[in-house]
Formats: C-alpha cells, sequence, structure tokens
C-alpha cells in the first residue's frame, strides 16, 4: 500500500506533532510505501487533525483520505460529524474515541489503533530513581494550570494533605502558575518552559508518582511515556487512557459529577505516600508493561494491518 504522508502543522510538543514521525516510520518498517507530500502515486493519503483542516467540496467525498484524528470529549462541535463523513476512513487511537464519534452521527468507516513510547526518548529510570536522594514527590502536568490535565487539581490536594517530607513538582508551561512558587515553603516546586532531555530524565527521576486527573484524553501518551522511566501513577479512569489502564500500573481515579473526585485523589496520594515500596513496585511493573505492550514497532505493525483490513492492499 503506497501512502503519502501530509506534513502537519503543529509543533513536536503538539499531541499530533509527538506521534506523526514516529507512527509514520513505524508504518514504513510495518511494509507500508510512505510518500512524502510532494511525490505522487500514492493509494491513499494520511492527513492529521481535524475535519476543517483540509478543503474538500461541500457536496465531494474524499475516497483516498485516511485522516488521523481524535477528540478529548462526549460531544464534537455540531459541524464536525458532517465533515468526517467526507472521508474514506478515519483513524482514531481509542476505543472511546470510537464510541463518542458514532454518538455523535459520525457514519464513516473508523479503524482504532494506538501509539507507542520511544524508548530513547523516556528511557527505563528505575535505578536513577532508586538512588536519587529526594523527598517522596508527585509530579503534575499540564498546559495551562487549570487545563483538562488537573494539575491545580493535584496542587489543591496535595495542599490539603500537608505531608512532611514530601513535595509536588508542577510541570506547566503557563506563565501565571509561578505566582504560586514562593507559597508553600518549598514543598510545590514549578517547572516552567522547555526541558532538554537531561533535564526532563532527571525531571522523571526524581519524582515517585505521577497524579494524572484529567478529565478528558483522546488517548493521553504521558502516563505510558512517564510509566516507561518506571514512573507509576494516579490517572483518571475515563477517556482515551482506558484502553490500557491496569491495577499493577496505576491507580484509578474515578469521575465525579463530570470531574475527577477531589476526595478520592487525595486519598489516593496519601496511599502512595504510605506505601511506598508497593508505589517503587507498581514502577518496575509498569515500565515492563509499556516496554512489551506499547513499542511504536507493535503499535505500526497493528495499524498497518488494520489499514489493510478496512481499505484492502
Amino acid at each position: 500500500m503506497k501512502i503519502q504522508v501530509g506534513m502537519t502543522s503543529f509543533s513536536p510538543q503538539h499531541g499530533y506533532g509527538r506521534i506523526e514521525k514516529p507512527m509514520v516510520d513505524a508504518l514504513g518498517k510495518a511494509g507500508a510505501t510512505i510518500l512524502q507530500d510532494h511525490e505522487f502515486g500514492w493509494d491513499y493519503r494520511l492527513l492529521w487533525g481535524y475535519p476543517h483542516s483540509y478543503i474538500i467540496s461541500k457536496s465531494g467525498y474524499a475516497d483516498d483520505i485516511i485522516l488521523h484524528t481524535m477528540f478529548e470529549f462526549l460531544t464534537l462541535p455540531k459541524h464536525w460529524p458532517g465533515l468526517y463523513n467526507r472521508y474514506r476512513l478515519l483513524w482514531l487511537p481509542t476505543r472511546w474515541c470510537e464510541d463518542v464519534y458514532r454518538n455523535n452521527g459520525v457514519t464513516a468507516d473508523i479503524m482504532v489503533s494506538g501509539y507507542g513510547v520511544d524508548e530513547a526518548d523516556f528511557p527505563e529510570l528505575i535505578k536513577e530513581r532508586e538512588a536519587h536522594d529526594h523527598p517522596f514527590t508527585f509530579l503534575a502536568v499540564g498546559h495551562q494550570f487549570t487545563d483538562r490535565k488537573g494539575s491545580h487539581l493535584a496542587l489543591e490536594a496535595f495542599v490539603k494533605l500537608g505531608l512532611k517530607d514530601a513535595r509536588l513538582l508542577l510541570k506547566v508551561r503557563d506563565p501565571m502558575v509561578k505566582s504560586f512558587s514562593g507559597k508553600f515553603k518549598g514543598e510545590v516546586e514549578v517547572v516552567g518552559g522547555f526541558l532538554g532531555n537531561n533535564e526532563y530524565w532527571n525531571l522523571l527521576a526524581m519524582s515517585d508518582v505521577l497524579v494524572y486527573p484529567h478529565w478528558g484524553e483522546g488517548f493521553g501518551l504521558i502516563p505510558l511515556e512517564y510509566g516507561r522511566t518506571g514512573l507509576p501513577g494516579i490517572v483518571t479512569d475515563y477517556s482515551g487512557p482506558t484502553d490500557y489502564l491496569n491495577d499493577d500500573c496505576w491507580l484509578r481515579l474515578k469521575m465525579k459529577k463530570g470531574k475527577p473526585d477531589p476526595d478520592q485523589l487525595a486519598a489516593q496520594m496519601l496511599w502512595c505516600y504510605e506505601h511506598q515500596d508497593e508505589v517503587r513496585q507498581m514502577g518496575r511493573d509498569v515500565a515492563s508493561f509499556v516496554a512489551n505492550e506499547y513499542t511504536w514497532e507493535a503499535s505500526g505493525r497493528k495499524a498497518y494491518q488494520k489499514l489493510q483490513q478496512h481499505l484492502g492492499g
């Protein structure tokens, strides 16, 4: 199968930008012939993003386009289903996304295939973590401080607990979060801006538990990426991550009235603090799980097999 790849305009830090190159490389290794966007002779074109990102005539049908897309919430924008139905195949990363699209009136053909983690970007750091002299450390991440990844919920729970010899690291790019950095007597540290590999690995090596109280993910790569290094976590048992969460590697946080349950979040953080040996074992388990089940090579093989099933060739 010859697949022309349309280059995205997303940055490498954006969700689509992060998965485009490794997935295309993995498809090529699985047997697909990859054509760049200036090359012709394709069977299908693989595009990335939202349904309105590409021009298709109002009455048209793009019978050669595979659109890789996703959504993080239950209700698609009103005009999206009609646009999605003009594409030959929608490639979604999770079964949860498929349910959302069908429930919103999308009738186009859908295939479901997820992602992988590159060991070069997220190496195992178990020995480094265990050798690192640091207080028991929770790590929360996000773009904006109050975005759907829930870093502010992690902060609220941590402050509520008032644990001794414990720390919360907030990796948030939002400049406003800097105003919080001096208010908690050193127990809360804000890490902002871009981190190089060594800085990033050091951040993960000095962390013991990821706190990820999100309320909507199309897939949710972060728990898998950090898990590859041996960092277990507390992750909301909702939306995209439900495809991979298991009880050996993560604590499942429930939703309550449309948001992650703050009382359960605090209780789970306290459990981690009081059961540090069990947390370290979860770290060893999650590193093994991701290394065995979520490589890009395996994800590429699975995706290419599904493309052949849906499209032939």
